[in-house]
């Protein structure tokens, strides 16, 4: 499926995200991680966040790895990602793979 996304990057290596992830309503907390240059324009990050029920109740942790390939301009990337998700206890109950493009958001 295709999942919208917005991500700020952070001076000093920190980040937030909000997604359209399908497996999980609308009942979640922001994404929260950390990001890092890995060589030239390459960087990776991590982000999680927590998932509840309609009744408030805790569901799991959605964790979102990912490598990305700056473009030359800085006004767009190309990301290839994992997606894990597991419930309260730490079982591992989704994985899966993506590949992104983003645009700079811009006045």
């Amino acid at each position: 499926p295709v999942v919208r996304a917005l991500l700020m990057f952070n001076q000093g290596g920190t980040m937030t995200l909000e997604d359209t992830f399908p497996l999980e309503g609308p009942y979640r907390t922001t994404g929260a991680g950390i990001w890092k240059r890995t060589s030239g324009r390459k960087y990776t990050y991590i982000n999680m966040h927590y998932s509840f029920d309609p009744g408030k109740t805790f569901t799991g942790i959605v964790k979102i790895r990912s490598s990305i390939t700056l473009s030359k301009d800085s006004n767009s990337f190309t990301e290839k990602g994992t997606v894990e998700v597991t419930d309260p206890n730490g079982n591992v109950v989704f994985t899966g793979c993506f590949d992104g493009t983003a645009y700079r958001l811009k006045f």
